[in-house]
């Protein structure tokens, strides 16, 4: 019996961030405060490499302090990758990485700038584009696979 341990959902969101990610100017890679490593997905970086991005530890307001400090200061130094703790649903907060991320594009625009958020399931990618959006665009919940 032959086993396949990559499903096919997997290879297909793979092959659409690789097609996808020459067509934006930035990624907001979106990672749990309380579990960065574990949260993060190691196809982003390796699909992500010529893209200004930054990683955003969401729901910081749950986790350690001194640890998410760590770590944005893991992912500035050692991994050369711009990093923001925030609570995704203040909107100040969210609002303060999205602009430090269009800040980084440093090629000038004739258009709006195009932003890629991605993360795992349950990070909160939605609850950021809803606080940024002013109002309800996305649906939330407590369990993967609502959006």
């Amino acid at each position: 019996m032959n086993i396949q341990w990559y499903p096919g959902h997997m290879l297909e969101t793979k092959k659409l961030l690789k097609d996808s990610i020459s067509k934006v100017d930035a990624v907001l890679e979106i990672l749990d405060a309380r579990l960065p490593n574990a949260s993060e997905n190691p196809l982003v970086d390796d699909l992500c490499r010529d893209t200004a991005r930054i990683k955003i530890l969401n729901k910081s307001d749950l986790a350690d302090p001194r640890v998410t400090d760590m770590w944005l200061s893991y992912f500035e130094h050692q991994r050369k990758v711009p990093a923001f703790a925030v609570c995704g649903s203040e909107k100040n907060q969210a609002e303060k990485a999205l602009n430090y991320c269009i800040s980084r594009i440093t090629r000038n625009r004739a258009r709006k700038v195009k932003i890629m958020v991605v993360g795992i399931p349950n990070t909160g990618k939605s609850t950021i584009l809803n606080t940024l959006a002013g109002k309800k665009i996305a649906k939330t919940g407590n369990v993967p696979a609502i959006t």
